[in-house]
């Protein structure tokens, strides 16, 4: 393994990568289980010296789920610049759904060696080992390697998602992630009078490598979402009087739901003005909640084939105080595909996690 990882060469892999054929939906960009094993390896040692939440710098792109649309992914750097020229932070769930989440994985792993200021990785809940074995990653993998190698190329990857980052604060203000905030941080060792640098300091208490565990804070992070609107509840039934929730069981059977409440509550203990994250289709590539305290961007247009959603990158040049409006969204369209391309690209079967 020492002479594989000396002889790779991370530029001539991701040149290999970025010049991929966008129109190609046959074929895969080649590569080999040792490739993949070392970029994991390196991946492993330089996110070794990374917290669960890290601190970044305007200007950045921020990208949402991309679900293994490789295609699409080209199409993002096409159109805003590749790294190192331009920053991107990505939000996570770069696998599963698409059949070319390899490529996307591989490259986004390769980008962040070789340039480790302008490419940061959030891990979503689809960088999970009980996620990604579930819904085209796995498969994806046996397809493309022999049995024996392909079960090491499957722990690798799964193994370098233990070390990946879990959620960013950029310039001090905006706080991102995959899924959402938790009520766990109403509980030591957060203080709700604690501001940014002691309730980051408590989040990085959780060491890594770490798989979230359910309930905890770090699985609410990659899993929960925003209520659509105000929803009231009754906690006794002698009173008549509805109190609005703060927090509800998630409808995926996983995490919560929170309220504009919850959220204003959250983002006063980190100091913070609004919450970016991804973890939901959006018809136009992004939407907006509580007043707009909480946005969601995805990335994957025509989601799974099945969507004509389109996707959004939202870029941040830099964010003022009080400023509910950090910056614009680029905005790429659905490329049309027909019956056989959607067959190569996503896998057939679409459930709602």
């Amino acid at each position: 393994m020492g002479r594989i990882l000396q002889d790779i060469d991370l530029k001539n892999l991701a040149n290999r990568l970025l010049t991929f054929d966008v129109d190609d939906v046959e074929n895969h960009v080649p590569l080999t289980a040792a490739e993949c094993l070392s970029v994991c390896h390196m991946a492993v040692e330089a996110m070794r010296s990374t917290d669960i939440c890290i601190h970044i710098k305007t200007p950045i792109n921020i990208v949402g789920d991309l679900h293994g649309q490789f295609h699409d992914l080209l199409r993002i750097f096409d159109a805003l610049g590749q790294p190192p020229e331009s920053r991107f932070l990505f939000l996570g769930d770069y696998i599963d759904r698409g059949k070319y989440s390899l490529e996307v994985m591989t490259l986004l792993f390769v980008l962040m060696l070789l340039y480790p200021n302008s490419v940061y990785l959030l891990r979503g809940n689809h960088e999970t080992a009980n996620i990604c074995c579930r819904y085209g990653f796995k498969d994806e993998i046996g397809m493309r390697f022999i049995k024996a190698q392909a079960h090491k190329v499957l722990g690798g990857f799964v193994r370098t998602f233990q070390w990946m980052s879990m959620c960013a604060i950029i310039d001090g203000q905006i706080f991102c992630c995959h899924g959402g905030i938790s009520p766990s941080y109403m509980l030591q060792p957060f203080n709700l009078r604690g501001g940014q640098q002691a309730n980051v300091q408590a989040l990085n208490e959780s060491k890594k490598p770490v798989e979230p565990s359910r309930p905890s804070v770090l699985c609410d992070i990659i899993w929960a979402d925003p209520m659509s609107g105000v929803m009231n509840v009754q906690f006794s039934p002698t009173s008549e009087s509805l109190t609005e929730a703060k927090w509800l069981p998630n409808k995926r059977g996983c995490s919560f739901m929170f309220s504009g409440v919850a959220l204003e509550e959250v983002m006063r203990m980190f100091q913070t003005q609004m919450l970016i994250r991804g973890h939901q289709v959006a018809q136009n590539g992004f939407l907006t909640h509580h007043n707009r305290r909480c946005v969601t961007v995805f990335s994957a247009p025509g989601y799974c084939g099945v969507y004509n959603n389109a996707c959004s990158i939202l870029q941040v040049d830099r964010m003022v105080d009080n400023n509910r409006h950090p910056g614009s969204f680029f905005i790429i369209r659905p490329t049309h595909r027909d019956a056989a391309a959607i067959n190569n690209l996503f896998w057939t079967e679409l459930r709602d996690i």
